[in-house]
């Protein structure tokens, strides 16, 4: 036999919230990498430890967001 899944509004509500929250720091990080790129030459070292930097900022929010959207309940 197979449960229903009850989905409460408040439940959708705070993963929507989060799913936003992702958006913003992503624009961020996209900022970052704008200006970035304004400021260097892409060649140049700060350059591209910046962009790995930011790379690795962007996947360890992806992860975490993936932690919490496993282990959410509804």
């Amino acid at each position: 036999m197979i449960k229903e899944l009850e989905v409460k509004e408040e439940d959708v509500n705070e993963v929507k919230g989060i799913s936003l929250k992702y958006q913003k720091i992503k624009e961020a990080l996209s900022g970052l990498e704008e200006i970035m790129r304004i400021n260097f030459d892409e060649n140049d070292f700060f350059y591209l430890a910046g962009l790995d930097n930011l790379k690795a900022l962007r996947d360890n929010f992806v992860d975490v967001l993936s932690y919490i959207f496993t282990y959410y309940e509804f």
